[in-house]
């Protein structure tokens, strides 16, 4: 039978009775968004969620019991799967960029924050692009399994695949000497400047994705109308609350972006 780990519950108040509906949802392991002790941004954000629907009289309850150490395509490719399968997820928490490709075959929430492509190194790193990189014989890492990676396969002559663990491309890549650059969105890279200063965030808005990307969780097409319905309309007061992704924003990058806003370089 089928987990379910994400139920939303309601209060009937007149007959004392509550319904439930609930959805399998499972979780990206990517600080500082989230990490495997159920960490991070993401989490923050969820429990933001959980009080918009007390509000509501609903009880949000998520419990992660997906398959662990997915990628974040690998974990799309579950919200593929047929009805019936007992593996088929409804929800993934993961900081997930919108694409015209994955929007072809998911639906996403309405999009919590934006950013801008950035390309960063270590504080004495030989390169400030991926062009340079590839002129001078340099490695880039990028996070395996995601749509970046695959963007920037064909045009990096040497790109590394690095794992999404606690320490993620910048501990366990980039400072061990593995690549000379590491290509993610701005916000990782005030992440892990935030974490360690002397980490050099260089060539914003160089790198050759789109400028702007922006962050959503993606849902099984077929999932229940009402539960999207319902999620959409907390993510939209949670995004709406300046104050609350004013604080988020200043915890995990070190800024104070405002609400929907985008990061400037």
């Amino acid at each position: 039978h089928r987990r379910h780990p994400l139920s939303i519950q309601h209060h009937c108040k007149c007959l004392g009775q509550c319904r439930q509906r609930t959805t399998d949802a499972a979780f990206i392991v990517s600080p500082p968004f989230a990490t495997a002790d159920q960490q991070g941004l993401l989490f923050d954000f969820v429990e933001q969620l959980k009080a918009r629907a007390a509000l509501y009289g609903v009880d949000l309850h998520l419990d992660f019991t997906g398959p662990e150490g997915m990628t974040y395509n690998g974990a799309l490719d579950y919200l593929l799967l047929d009805d019936d399968d007992p593996e088929q997820l409804d929800f993934v928490l993961g900081d997930y960029f919108i694409t015209p490709e994955r929007s072809q075959f998911l639906t996403f929430t309405p999009y919590f924050l934006a950013t801008h492509m950035s390309t960063f190194r270590a504080p004495n790193g030989r390169f400030n692009s991926i062009e340079e990189a590839n002129a001078g014989g340099g490695s880039v890492c990028v996070l395996k399994g995601t749509a970046m990676y695959d963007i920037l396969e064909p045009i990096v002559d040497n790109i590394v695949a690095c794992e999404p663990t606690f320490g993620g491309c910048v501990e366990d890549y980039l400072k061990e000497g593995i690549c000379d650059l590491v290509s993610d969105d701005v916000l990782y890279g005030l992440a892990a400047i935030q974490a360690d200063e002397d980490v050099g965030l260089v060539a914003t808005g160089e790198n050759p994705v789109s400028d702007y990307a922006f962050y959503a969780f993606p849902l099984q097409s077929s999932l229940e109308p009402k539960t999207m319905q319902l999620m959409s309309r907390w993510i939209y007061q949670v995004v709406q609350n300046t104050d609350v992704m004013d604080e988020l924003s200043e915890k995990y990058f070190g800024i104070t972006t405002g609400a929907m806003e985008y990061v400037q370089p």
